[in-house]
């Protein structure tokens, strides 16, 4: 029995599926309005629906994961993604991951919620990865 499949849960972690779609609302929404409660300063210095774009790059090795929760969210707050890298894929130091287009006070409304969601999929995706390379494909 292969290892990597055996433990594959895809058809569960969609948006897809409704109890999913529930928690992803719940964390990446609740990150959003926490963050967004501490930013005074965007308002003051960025003009009323100032446009343009904003490039998130990895910082180290990694394996790709969280791309259809971001692409939610952004979809949430007006916003979208031109995707470099995809979910799966490897990963390393200065990749470009992903590039936000839309109003600057929204992107940077949401940057920090997305690049702490991303650092933990990445890492839970990486260090899963890391696991299953260990073990033998006939186990």
């Amino acid at each position: 029995m292969d290892a990597r499949k055996t433990h594959c849960r895809n058809d569960l972690l969609k948006i897809e599926n409704p109890k999913y779609l529930h928690y992803v609302k719940k964390y990446l929404c609740d990150a959003v309005n926490e963050d967004a409660c501490e930013d005074l300063t965007t308002g003051l210095v960025l003009q009323n629906k100032m446009r343009g774009f904003a490039i998130i790059t990895a910082q180290s090795y990694g394996i790709m994961a969280g791309q259809e929760e971001v692409d939610f969210l952004l979809s949430q707050h007006g916003l979208v993604a031109e995707w470099y890298a995809k979910d799966r894929e490897t990963v390393t130091q200065s990749t470009p991951l992903l590039k936000l287009h839309g109003d600057f006070s929204v992107i940077l409304k949401v940057e920090r919620s997305i690049l702490n969601f991303l650092g933990r999929m990445m890492g839970i995706a990486t260090l899963t990865n890391q696991c299953v390379e260990q073990v033998p494909s006939s186990v």
